[in-house]
């Protein structure tokens, strides 16, 4: 299981950017938990939008399986900063 982050290359303050989340053996209605350094954002789909970015936030996002079968049910994604 992993996920991979798809994100603009430039972002501007104050842009509405948004991030989207790719995934392999999530099962048919994984979940994603999103986060901005360490706060939870609220967003449970793949998709996540802000345009409260700051220099040197971090964002990554946790995906929470349905598959069966899996000796791991979650996965966090890369770090992007």
């Amino acid at each position: 299981m992993f996920i991979l982050l798809h994100l603009p290359l430039d972002i501007c303050t104050g842009e509405v950017v948004t991030f989207n989340a790719s995934q392999e053996n999530g099962g048919i209605a994984p979940s994603y938990i999103w986060y901005i350094n360490e706060d939870l954002q609220f967003e449970l789909n793949g998709s996540f939008s802000t345009s409260h970015l700051d220099n040197d936030d971090l964002v990554y996002c946790v995906m929470e399986s349905n598959e069966v079968c899996l000796t791991k049910s979650a996965d966090t994604s890369e770090i992007v900063k």
